[in-house]
């Protein structure tokens, strides 16, 4: 269980009070003789499951459609905290992909070969195709060395 899923637990009794509360109109004294809970202890109640469902939406969304690379729902904390150290959890996806590689990642102190998979595998989950650089240093050689040749090619152009 993630922290996100422990963070949205209320009892089912949490919820009958904000339902009350919410949708009924009930007042507080109402709810709080019934239950036997002062009506602050009830606006309390309201307030944090209401406020727990908007993250939970919120979140969901966020999930769903991620743009930077903290809206990725990550599993490993390892991956989440070496990104953090590096400044790369706020940067948009496709930035990501292009400032780091292989080597970069795996320079990062404690980023593995575990975290390096998880990476790849999140942005596939999510559309992104162009990642070979991620997955070897083969791949990432071969990545740069035609980055460098179309460089190349785009500087014979200019000169002519």
């Amino acid at each position: 269980m993630s922290y996100f899923e422990k963070a949205i637990n209320y009892t089912k009794r949490d919820e009958e009070i904000y339902h009350q509360r919410e949708v009924e109109g009930r007042t507080l004294k109402s709810i709080g003789d019934e239950y036997g809970l002062s009506s602050e202890r009830i606006r309390g109640i309201a307030a944090i499951v209401y406020r727990m469902k908007l993250l939970e939406k919120e979140k969901g969304s966020r999930w769903s459609n991620p743009k930077i690379m903290n809206d990725i729902r990550w599993t490993n904390v390892r991956v989440i905290n070496c990104l953090y150290n590096e400044n790369a959890m706020e940067l948009p996806i496709e930035e990501f992909i292009e400032t780091y590689n292989f080597y970069k990642l795996m320079r990062i102190p404690n980023f593995g070969k575990k975290a390096m998979q998880e990476v790849c595998e999140k942005l596939e989950e999510h559309g992104y195709k162009d990642i070979e650089h991620f997955r070897s240093a083969k791949a990432c050689n071969r990545r740069a060395y035609e980055k460098n040749a179309a460089i190349e090619a785009v500087k014979k152009v200019m000169t002519l």
